[in-house]
C-alpha cells in the first residue's frame, strides 16, 4: 500500500506557526540576556554558566526549528509561469506578434507569500515586453530579426537574495524620446545632458508613458510604476538596462524570505536599528577625518572604489549631525552592484528577529520595513535596505539634474 509523502498545509497555519516561533526567538534573546548579566554577578559563577549552557542548547533547537518551519513555506518560483504563458499566448495574438516565452531557473525557492506577491509584477514586465519591446511582424523582418520574438525569463539564487531578469530582444527604448516627453511634462531640463539611467527612472513615475495612443496593453494598462512599488513591498529592486535597436533587460533583486531574518543591531544616538544581515556586506571603524565630502556627499575610499555614506542621524531626523574625534562605525550594504554605508555610533551585535508590519502611522515611512523586539522586551525598527538604496539613489540624481539646490 502507498501512501502520499505530501499534505496540504493552509497557509494561514504556517503564519501562525511562524508567529509562534517568532514569540520563541524573542523569549529566546531574553533568556540570553538574563544569561549574560548573570555572568557578571559574583557567588552565582557556576549556576550562571547552567543557564548559559541551557540557553546555547535552547537556541539551538529553535534555530533547527525556525528553519525547517521556512523550508516548509517556500515553494518553487516556477509555479506561477504557467499562468504567465496563458496571459501571454492570448496577448501576443490580440496583438498580432508572434513570440517565445522561455523560462529558466524554475526550481528557485522563494517564500510562498512572496512568490504569490511577484505574479502581478512579473506579469507587467513581461506585457510592457510583448507591447513595447517586440517589433511587429513586418518591423522585425524589415531590421532581419527573426519574425518571431524572445522573452526571456531567468530566476536565479544568489546569497540570501532571488534575482529575477526579464529579457527581450525588442527595439529597446528609445532615449531620446523619454527625453522629449520628460521635457514636456517638467520632469527635466533642456539643454542639460542626462545619462541612460536617469532618463530611464522616468519610466517608473505614475502615469509616464512614451505611447500617444494608449492600447489594452500599453500606457496607463501596464505601468512600471506599479512594478516598482510593488517590488518595493518586498523590500525589492528594480533596475533596468537597454540597448536602442536590441532589447532592453529589467532585473529584479529580492529577499528570499522577510519572515524570520539575522540581523546586525545597531545603535545611533541612543535609538536602536536591525539592519538586515543578508544586506550587510561588511562593517570597519573610522574616524570623522578620514570622512571626505565630494559634492556635498559624503564618501570614503574603500579599496578600488569611493563608497558613498549615509548617516542614520540625520536620515531620521534622530539629531543635527555634530563632527566629533570619536570613532564611528561603518556599515557596508548593498544589492547586487549599489552599496553604501551606513555611519552608527555602535555595534550591539547579531540576532535573530520576527519582522512584524508597522501600525499606520509608520507604514508609509520611507526606509522602514518592519518592527521587532530583541532580547532586552525593546521594540525597534528594521531598516529596508533596498528602500534607503533607492532613495539616496534618488536624491544624487536629483541633485545632478539640478531639481536640488
Amino acid at each position: 500500500r502507498s501512501l502520499s509523502q505530501t499534505v496540504r498545509v493552509d497557509i494561514e497555519k504556517l503564519d501562525i506557526l511562524l508567529n509562534m516561533v517568532g514569540e520563541l526567538v524573542i523569549s529566546k534573546g531574553q533568556i540570553s540576556e538574563i544569561s549574560r548579566r548573570l555572568l557578571g554577578q559574583e557567588g552565582i559563577s557556576s549556576f550562571a554558566l547552567e543557564v548559559q549552557k541551557a540557553s546555547k542548547m535552547l537556541d539551538k533547537r529553535i534555530s533547527e526549528f525556525q528553519e525547517k518551519l521556512v523550508e516548509v513555506r517556500m515553494t518553487p518560483i516556477g509555479q506561477i509561469f504557467d499562468r504567465l504563458v496563458r496571459v501571454v499566448h492570448k496577448v501576443s495574438k490580440d496583438l498580432g506578434k508572434e513570440v517565445n516565452l522561455l523560462f529558466s531557473g524554475e526550481e528557485t525557492k522563494m517564500d510562498k507569500s512572496m512568490v504569490e506577491e511577484l505574479s502581478d509584477p512579473l506579469l507587467h514586465l513581461i506585457l510592457n515586453a510583448l507591447d513595447h519591446g517586440l517589433e511587429s511582424h513586418e518591423d522585425r523582418i524589415a531590421k532581419n530579426k527573426p519574425t518571431t520574438g524572445t522573452i526571456m525569463v531567468r530566476a536565479d539564487q544568489r546569497g540570501n537574495h532571488v534575482v529575477i531578469e526579464v529579457e527581450d530582444d525588442g527595439q529597446g527604448m528609445d532615449t531620446e524620446k523619454i527625453y522629449e516627453k520628460g521635457l514636456r511634462k517638467g520632469l527635466v531640463f533642456p539643454g542639460k545632458q542626462y545619462s541612460q539611467s536617469e532618463l530611464v527612472k522616468l519610466l517608473f513615475l505614475p502615469g509616464f508613458s512614451t505611447r500617444d495612443k494608449v492600447s489594452q496593453i500599453s500606457g496607463r494598462g501596464v505601468g512600471l510604476d506599479v512594478v516598482a512599488k510593488n517590488i518595493s513591498k518586498l523590500s525589492g529592486m528594480v533596475d533596468v538596462e537597454t540597448v536602442l535597436g536590441q532589447g532592453t533587460l529589467f532585473t529584479l533583486t529580492l529577499p528570499i524570505t522577510l519572515v524570520i531574518i539575522k540581523a546586525l543591531i545597531v545603535e545611533v544616538e541612543r535609538e536602536t536599528f536591525a539592519i538586515p544581515l543578508s544586506s550587510v556586506l561588511e562593517s570597519m571603524i573610522l574616524l570623522e577625518k578620514e570622512i571626505k565630502t565630494i559634492e556635498r556627499q559624503e564618501v570614503i575610499q574603500l579599496r578600488e572604489e569611493t563608497l558613498i555614506l549615509v548617516r542614520l542621524k540625520a536620515l531620521f531626523d534622530l539629531k543635527e549631525a555634530e563632527l566629533s574625534d570619536e570613532p564611528v562605525y561603518v556599515i557596508v550594504v548593498g544589492l547586487v552592484e549599489k552599496k553604501m554605508g551606513l555611519i552608527v555610533n555602535s555595534i550591539k551585535g547579531q540576532q535573530e528577529i520576527v519582522v512584524k508590519s508597522m501600525g499606520e502611522e509608520l507604514k508609509n515611512v520611507k526606509g522602514i520595513s518592519g518592527v521587532t523586539e530583541i532580547g532586552d522586551g525593546k521594540a525597534i525598527l528594521v531598516l529596508d535596505i533596498s528602500a534607503l538604496i533607492q532613495e539616496v539613489t534618488e536624491k544624487r540624481e536629483e541633485k545632478a539634474m539640478g531639481r536640488v539646490a
